[in-house]
């Protein structure tokens, strides 16, 4: 198991290529289908195709790093410990002061 900065920046990793990937992908079809109803020549079709994949491609790319630096869903967040309750230094009896 990686130490805490290692999955975080995996998680990271992980947002900015799905991002990206999403992104240009959607941004080639978006590009695609207005460069055809915009232009007529070829070369301008595929330059609006190359736009949107740069544009909708850097997009996804911020978007997905940020997805990367939310916390993780609940009972998957990093610690130093697999399972903390499992660790006897780390779990204590609580006592009622005021009883007695």
């Amino acid at each position: 198991m990686g130490t805490r900065d290692d999955r975080a920046w995996g998680r990271i990793q992980d947002g900015l290529v799905k991002g990206l990937s999403f992104g240009a992908i959607g941004g080639a079809i978006v590009g695609l289908i207005i460069g055809s109803i915009v232009f007529q020549g070829i070369g301008a079709v595929l330059t609006s195709m190359l736009a949107g994949v740069i544009g909708l491609g850097g997009l996804g790319a911020f978007w997905g790093v940020l997805s990367g630096l939310e916390s993780p869903d609940p009972g998957r967040e990093p610690g130093d410990t697999e399972r903390p309750l499992d660790v006897a230094e780390l779990v204590t009896e609580e006592h009622d002061h005021r009883s007695r």
